[in-house]
Protein backbone atom coordinates (compact mmCIF):
# COMPACT_ATOMS: atom_id res chain seq x y z
CA UNK A 1 0.00 0.00 0.00
CA UNK A 2 1.35 3.38 -0.80
CA UNK A 3 3.01 5.50 2.03
CA UNK A 4 -0.01 8.27 1.75
CA UNK A 5 -3.10 5.58 1.50
CA UNK A 6 -1.19 4.20 4.52
CA UNK A 7 -0.92 7.41 6.49
CA UNK A 8 -4.65 8.45 5.31
CA UNK A 9 -6.07 4.25 6.57
CA UNK A 10 -4.18 5.00 9.83
CA UNK A 11 -5.78 8.38 10.97
CA UNK A 12 -8.94 7.04 10.22
CA UNK A 13 -8.20 3.87 12.25
CA UNK A 14 -7.17 6.12 14.80
CA UNK A 15 -9.72 8.34 14.86
CA UNK A 16 -12.28 5.52 14.47
CA UNK A 17 -10.34 4.77 18.00
CA UNK A 18 -10.74 7.71 20.15
CA UNK A 19 -14.16 7.79 19.50
CA UNK A 20 -14.99 4.53 20.68
CA UNK A 21 -12.50 4.27 23.41
CA UNK A 22 -14.60 5.64 25.97
CA UNK A 23 -17.06 2.84 25.29
CA UNK A 24 -15.61 -0.38 25.21
CA UNK A 25 -13.21 0.11 22.50
CA UNK A 26 -10.22 -1.89 21.72
CA UNK A 27 -7.13 -1.19 20.65
CA UNK A 28 -6.86 -1.43 17.10
CA UNK A 29 -3.60 -2.65 14.89
CA UNK A 30 -3.46 -6.49 16.59
CA UNK A 31 -6.41 -7.90 14.08
CA UNK A 32 -5.47 -6.27 10.43
CA UNK A 33 -2.29 -6.57 9.52
CA UNK A 34 -2.59 -3.13 7.43
CA UNK A 35 -3.19 -1.57 10.48
CA UNK A 36 0.91 -1.52 11.66
CA UNK A 37 3.54 0.07 9.06
CA UNK A 38 7.03 -1.35 8.80
CA UNK A 39 8.23 2.00 10.70
CA UNK A 40 5.54 1.02 13.52
CA UNK A 41 2.73 3.06 11.85
CA UNK A 42 -0.28 3.82 13.79
CA UNK A 43 0.95 1.81 16.62
CA UNK A 44 3.27 4.32 18.13
CA UNK A 45 0.18 6.88 17.28
CA UNK A 46 -1.71 4.94 19.74
CA UNK A 47 0.93 4.37 22.33
CA UNK A 48 1.33 8.87 22.07
CA UNK A 49 -2.22 9.45 22.62
CA UNK A 50 -2.14 6.71 25.55
CA UNK A 51 0.62 8.84 27.26
CA UNK A 52 -1.30 12.31 26.37
CA UNK A 53 -4.63 10.23 28.41
CA UNK A 54 -2.82 9.62 31.02
CA UNK A 55 -0.90 12.75 31.69
CA UNK A 56 -4.61 14.14 31.53
CA UNK A 57 -4.22 15.90 28.59
CA UNK A 58 -6.53 14.33 26.78
CA UNK A 59 -10.46 13.55 27.64
CA UNK A 60 -12.63 10.92 26.34
CA UNK A 61 -16.40 11.57 26.40
CA UNK A 62 -18.88 8.73 25.66
CA UNK A 63 -21.65 9.25 23.69
CA UNK A 64 -24.87 8.42 24.72
CA UNK A 65 -27.26 7.75 22.21
CA UNK A 66 -30.96 9.62 22.15
CA UNK A 67 -33.86 7.02 22.48
CA UNK A 68 -35.96 7.25 19.52
CA UNK A 69 -38.24 9.80 19.06
CA UNK A 70 -37.45 11.88 21.75
CA UNK A 71 -38.07 15.34 20.70
CA UNK A 72 -41.39 14.37 19.34
CA UNK A 73 -45.13 14.07 20.46
CA UNK A 74 -46.61 10.61 21.03
CA UNK A 75 -49.89 11.10 18.97
CA UNK A 76 -51.30 8.21 21.25
CA UNK A 77 -51.09 10.05 24.66
CA UNK A 78 -53.52 12.34 26.06
CA UNK A 79 -53.97 13.46 29.91
CA UNK A 80 -56.97 13.83 31.85
CA UNK A 81 -57.62 14.73 35.33
CA UNK A 82 -61.05 13.30 37.28
CA UNK A 83 -62.11 15.33 40.49
CA UNK A 84 -64.74 13.94 42.88
CA UNK A 85 -65.15 14.77 46.65
CA UNK A 86 -67.37 14.47 49.02
CA UNK A 87 -67.42 18.16 49.44
CA UNK A 88 -68.65 18.65 46.00
CA UNK A 89 -72.50 18.25 46.79
CA UNK A 90 -75.76 19.63 47.64
CA UNK A 91 -79.11 19.15 49.13
CA UNK A 92 -82.14 19.53 47.23
CA UNK A 93 -85.87 19.01 46.39
CA UNK A 94 -87.45 19.54 43.14
CA UNK A 95 -89.92 17.48 40.93
CA UNK A 96 -89.98 16.69 37.43
CA UNK A 97 -92.77 18.00 35.17
CA UNK A 98 -93.34 17.59 31.41
CA UNK A 99 -96.43 17.38 29.32
CA UNK A 100 -99.01 14.66 30.98
CA UNK A 101 -96.62 13.91 33.86
CA UNK A 102 -95.14 15.12 37.08
CA UNK A 103 -93.50 13.61 40.42
CA UNK A 104 -94.12 13.98 43.72
CA UNK A 105 -91.86 16.69 45.28
CA UNK A 106 -89.18 14.89 46.73
CA UNK A 107 -84.95 15.34 47.03
CA UNK A 108 -82.22 13.93 46.75
CA UNK A 109 -78.55 14.22 47.92
CA UNK A 110 -77.24 15.75 44.95
CA UNK A 111 -73.10 14.45 44.51
CA UNK A 112 -70.97 16.15 41.54
CA UNK A 113 -67.37 15.52 39.62
CA UNK A 114 -65.80 16.73 36.55
CA UNK A 115 -63.49 15.53 34.07
CA UNK A 116 -60.77 17.79 32.57
CA UNK A 117 -59.37 16.34 29.21
CA UNK A 118 -55.88 18.35 28.23
CA UNK A 119 -53.29 17.60 25.81
CA UNK A 120 -50.29 15.62 25.26
CA UNK A 121 -48.31 17.67 27.33
CA UNK A 122 -48.96 19.01 30.64
CA UNK A 123 -48.06 22.39 31.62
CA UNK A 124 -44.82 23.09 33.24
CA UNK A 125 -45.87 22.83 36.16
CA UNK A 126 -46.31 19.19 35.89
CA UNK A 127 -50.62 19.82 36.03
CA UNK A 128 -53.07 19.64 33.36
CA UNK A 129 -54.81 21.86 35.76
CA UNK A 130 -54.64 22.61 39.66
CA UNK A 131 -56.67 20.01 41.85
CA UNK A 132 -57.17 22.96 44.60
CA UNK A 133 -58.75 25.35 41.35
CA UNK A 134 -61.13 22.56 40.75
CA UNK A 135 -61.88 22.15 43.88
CA UNK A 136 -62.67 25.89 44.97
CA UNK A 137 -64.78 26.46 42.07
CA UNK A 138 -67.04 23.25 42.39
CA UNK A 139 -67.98 23.37 46.35
CA UNK A 140 -68.56 27.34 45.24
CA UNK A 141 -71.06 26.40 42.63
CA UNK A 142 -72.77 23.70 45.23
CA UNK A 143 -72.83 25.19 48.27
CA UNK A 144 -75.10 28.29 45.83
CA UNK A 145 -77.83 24.64 45.42
CA UNK A 146 -77.95 23.66 48.74
CA UNK A 147 -81.07 23.13 50.67
CA UNK A 148 -83.05 24.90 48.36
CA UNK A 149 -86.66 23.89 46.14
CA UNK A 150 -85.16 24.00 42.56
CA UNK A 151 -87.20 25.89 40.71
CA UNK A 152 -86.88 25.62 36.20
CA UNK A 153 -87.85 28.87 35.40
CA UNK A 154 -87.84 27.80 31.47
CA UNK A 155 -91.00 25.24 31.98
CA UNK A 156 -93.73 25.05 29.52
CA UNK A 157 -95.65 22.63 31.94
CA UNK A 158 -95.18 25.23 35.04
CA UNK A 159 -97.22 28.62 35.54
CA UNK A 160 -94.64 30.22 38.15
CA UNK A 161 -95.66 33.30 39.30
CA UNK A 162 -92.72 35.25 41.88
CA UNK A 163 -92.64 37.87 44.64
CA UNK A 164 -90.66 39.16 47.38
CA UNK A 165 -92.01 36.75 49.83
CA UNK A 166 -92.91 33.82 47.76
CA UNK A 167 -92.67 31.53 44.64
CA UNK A 168 -96.19 30.06 43.28
CA UNK A 169 -96.39 27.32 40.99
CA UNK A 170 -99.35 25.69 39.36
CA UNK A 171 -99.06 22.37 37.28
CA UNK A 172 -100.43 20.88 34.68
CA UNK A 173 -102.83 18.81 36.39
CA UNK A 174 -103.79 21.91 38.33
CA UNK A 175 -102.02 21.63 42.06
CA UNK A 176 -100.95 24.82 43.22
CA UNK A 177 -97.39 25.20 45.31
CA UNK A 178 -96.40 27.82 47.26
CA UNK A 179 -92.66 28.45 48.71
CA UNK A 180 -91.12 31.18 50.64
CA UNK A 181 -89.14 32.99 47.81
CA UNK A 182 -85.89 32.55 50.16
CA UNK A 183 -86.42 28.66 50.05
CA UNK A 184 -85.88 28.75 46.16
CA UNK A 185 -83.49 28.72 43.37
CA UNK A 186 -84.65 30.36 40.45
CA UNK A 187 -82.98 28.35 37.40
CA UNK A 188 -82.77 28.76 33.70
CA UNK A 189 -83.37 25.45 32.84
CA UNK A 190 -86.78 23.72 31.44
CA UNK A 191 -86.85 20.69 33.88
CA UNK A 192 -85.06 20.00 37.13
CA UNK A 193 -83.74 16.88 35.54
CA UNK A 194 -79.96 15.74 36.69
CA UNK A 195 -79.10 16.03 32.64
CA UNK A 196 -80.45 19.70 32.73
CA UNK A 197 -78.70 19.98 36.14
CA UNK A 198 -75.02 19.02 34.93
CA UNK A 199 -75.88 21.45 31.37
CA UNK A 200 -76.03 24.42 33.82
CA UNK A 201 -73.22 23.27 36.44
CA UNK A 202 -70.70 23.32 33.31
CA UNK A 203 -71.73 26.79 32.75
CA UNK A 204 -71.13 28.12 36.57
CA UNK A 205 -68.35 25.86 37.04
CA UNK A 206 -66.75 27.12 33.51
CA UNK A 207 -67.21 30.46 34.69
CA UNK A 208 -65.41 29.81 37.63
CA UNK A 209 -62.83 28.17 36.00
CA UNK A 210 -62.04 30.90 33.39
CA UNK A 211 -61.97 29.09 30.01
CA UNK A 212 -59.66 31.45 28.67
CA UNK A 213 -57.13 30.43 31.00
CA UNK A 214 -58.04 26.58 30.75
CA UNK A 215 -57.52 26.80 26.92
CA UNK A 216 -54.21 28.38 27.80
CA UNK A 217 -53.48 25.13 29.82
CA UNK A 218 -54.18 22.60 26.95
CA UNK A 219 -57.71 21.84 28.41
CA UNK A 220 -60.04 20.79 25.56
CA UNK A 221 -62.99 19.42 26.97
CA UNK A 222 -65.07 19.22 30.60
CA UNK A 223 -67.11 16.61 31.79
CA UNK A 224 -69.84 17.33 34.60
CA UNK A 225 -71.59 14.82 36.26
CA UNK A 226 -74.27 15.02 38.36
CA UNK A 227 -75.55 12.24 40.61
CA UNK A 228 -79.12 11.98 42.46
CA UNK A 229 -77.66 8.57 43.70
CA UNK A 230 -75.65 5.74 44.01
CA UNK A 231 -76.14 4.50 40.36
CA UNK A 232 -77.90 6.71 39.17
CA UNK A 233 -75.57 9.67 36.89
CA UNK A 234 -76.31 12.12 34.29
CA UNK A 235 -72.74 13.48 32.75
CA UNK A 236 -73.02 16.67 30.29
CA UNK A 237 -69.71 16.66 28.05
CA UNK A 238 -68.40 20.05 25.78
CA UNK A 239 -65.21 21.42 24.35
CA UNK A 240 -64.07 24.05 26.72
CA UNK A 241 -64.82 27.11 24.01
CA UNK A 242 -62.70 29.39 22.51
CA UNK A 243 -64.76 32.91 22.93
CA UNK A 244 -64.83 32.33 27.10
CA UNK A 245 -68.44 31.90 27.12
CA UNK A 246 -69.67 31.14 30.76
CA UNK A 247 -73.10 30.44 31.09
CA UNK A 248 -74.72 28.08 28.89
CA UNK A 249 -78.31 27.82 27.54
CA UNK A 250 -79.60 24.96 29.10
CA UNK A 251 -83.02 25.13 26.67
CA UNK A 252 -80.67 24.83 23.87
CA UNK A 253 -80.01 21.17 24.66
CA UNK A 254 -83.50 20.08 25.39
CA UNK A 255 -85.59 18.81 22.32
CA UNK A 256 -88.54 20.38 21.24
CA UNK A 257 -91.49 18.30 19.91
CA UNK A 258 -93.70 15.57 20.73
CA UNK A 259 -92.22 13.42 23.79
CA UNK A 260 -91.88 9.76 22.03
CA UNK A 261 -93.97 7.16 24.29
CA UNK A 262 -91.64 5.47 26.40
CA UNK A 263 -91.54 1.77 26.69
CA UNK A 264 -91.43 1.36 30.80
CA UNK A 265 -94.41 2.29 32.59
CA UNK A 266 -93.94 6.09 33.61
CA UNK A 267 -97.33 6.36 35.28
CA UNK A 268 -95.46 5.51 38.77
CA UNK A 269 -96.92 5.47 41.90
CA UNK A 270 -95.78 9.45 42.39
CA UNK A 271 -97.98 9.87 39.44
CA UNK A 272 -101.02 8.07 40.48
CA UNK A 273 -100.84 9.43 44.03
CA UNK A 274 -100.69 13.14 42.53
CA UNK A 275 -103.88 11.96 40.37
CA UNK A 276 -105.71 11.91 43.85
CA UNK A 277 -104.48 15.09 45.05
CA UNK A 278 -105.32 17.22 41.81
CA UNK A 279 -106.71 20.75 42.12
CA UNK A 280 -105.14 21.17 45.62
CA UNK A 281 -103.06 23.47 47.46
CA UNK A 282 -100.12 22.66 49.00
CA UNK A 283 -98.61 25.91 51.11
CA UNK A 284 -94.86 25.36 52.23
CA UNK A 285 -94.02 27.60 55.40
CA UNK A 286 -94.91 30.88 54.05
Amino acid sequence: MPEHAKSARHGRKLEEWKRNAGIGGQYPGDDDDDDVGEDGGIKEEVEQFMDQMSAGQTQITARTPKPPNANRHDPTAQFEIYVSKDTFKFNASHFVAFPGFRERLHGHNYRVSVRLVGSRKVGGDGYVLDFGCVKEAVKTVCMGLNEYFLVPMLSDVLAITCSDVSVTIVTEDGCNFVFPREDCILLPIVHSTAEELAVYLYGKILSQLDAKYMRQRGVTEMAVTVSEGAGQDATFRREIPKTGEGSLDVAAYVSKGTIPVMPCATDTESAGKRQKTSGSEMTFGV
